[in-house]
């Protein structure tokens, strides 16, 4: 039996899987939440860490309502996901239908 000593403060999954010539592998999910504040240069660990998420969640019903949260797992992943959840205010503090957000990884920047 496969095990894994996690020693980190993340989720960490085995995903069993299934390679085209038919041979067995796993592959390992590793999930982390971190804490963004205003002008920070590090991201420290949340004390609060989000769990894997095995399949799609929606809003509402599935296949009428939008994906809350996309699965964690699939057969093959050629990157990281980065998921930036929060709220947005208007500047100073007053009401605004739309409010433009940016978010940097590194050299990445949306």
């Amino acid at each position: 039996m496969l095990e894994i000593r996690n020693q980190t403060p993340f989720e960490v999954g085995i995903i069993p899987c299934l390679d085209k010539e038919g041979y067995d592998y796993v592959a390992i999910a590793i999930k982390g939440t971190f804490e963004i504040g205003k002008g920070n240069d590090s991201l420290p660990v949340s004390d609060a860490q989000i769990p894997l998420v095995w399949g799609d969640e929606f809003y509402g019903e599935p296949g009428v309502s939008s994906v809350k949260y996309e699965s964690d797992t699939c057969q093959s992943k050629g990157g990281t996901d980065v998921i930036m959840k929060g709220h947005a205010y208007a500047k100073g503090g007053g009401r605004s239908v739309e409010v433009d957000v940016q978010l940097q990884v590194g050299a990445l920047n949306k």
